[in-house]
């Protein structure tokens, strides 16, 4: 989405805009940067990490020089919120996490009109069931904010069993073969995180969840408003063919 519409759902969800969080996160050093070498202690860490997953992790333990942003790198969204929390507060915090649902709002939208193409096609799915779909899918998806929200149970059980937990607690119904995406992707952002890193700012955590949380509530009062607004973001024209099947919009 524009920077125009992050600040105008902000100021309606998180009742401020703040266009600060927007640069660091979209252009500042929060946006992508490269992910410092690790020493040999800490591949030494992440790999027994893997092992605590069930060994199931294809991740190259050895790699550097990856960049990473907030929404796949534990530390760095951290890093931000202790910035942004120390100016702004609550609010703060809570545009944070909105930026990051906004950004995927358009890519889940594609991704429910390509798994619902035969009832969309039929015309049968109607707007209210779309929206709801979207919304569901959105709830599912695998961020920082994931990773840090169930940070305690991937100490005790496997990714994989996190995502049933996501799909349980979002109501949406997610392939198999998407599980395993997601379940991997879970793994990477969880190998990737430095534990002293989220364990030193605990507090700051359950504030960073508490702002995924309501901001994702927030989203539902103006869902339609989102999704519309998200649509002018998608060039291809098969699937906007099809979203305008079952999403109308003004203008």
């Amino acid at each position: 989405m524009k920077h125009v519409d992050h600040c105008r759902f902000s100021k309606l969800i998180c009742r401020e805009c703040i266009e600060e969080v927007d640069k660091l996160i979209d252009s500042g050093p929060f946006s992508k940067r490269p992910r410092r070498p690790m020493s040999a202690e800490e591949r030494i860490q992440r790999y027994r990490r893997g092992l605590e997953l069930g060994g199931a992790v294809n991740v190259d333990i050895s790699q550097q020089g990856m960049h990473d942003d907030i929404k796949t790198n534990v530390c760095a969204l951290i890093e931000l919120a202790k910035k942004i929390y120390g100016k702004y507060g609550d609010k703060g915090l809570c545009v944070i996490a909105l930026h990051v649902l906004l950004d995927k709002v358009s890519s889940v939208m594609r991704g429910v009109v390509i798994a619902q193409r035969p009832v969309i096609v039929t015309e049968s799915l109607t707007e209210g069931a779309f929206l709801d779909l979207v919304y569901k899918h959105l709830g599912a998806e695998i961020s920082s904010f994931t990773v840090l929200k169930y940070w305690d149970s991937l100490r005790e059980e496997t990714a994989l069993g996190v995502v049933y937990s996501i799909m349980k607690e979002s109501g949406a119904f997610i392939r198999r073969s998407t599980r395993r995406n997601k379940r991997k992707l879970i793994e990477a952002i969880y190998m990737n995180a430095d534990p002293q890193c989220v364990e030193a700012n605990k507090d700051l955590v359950e504030k960073l969840i508490i702002a995924y949380n309501n901001a994702y509530r927030g989203l539902r009062e103006y869902w339609k408003d989102v999704c519309c607004t998200a649509k002018t973001s998608i060039r291809d024209p098969f699937i906007k063919q099809a979203l305008s099947k079952v999403l109308s919009c003004e203008g």
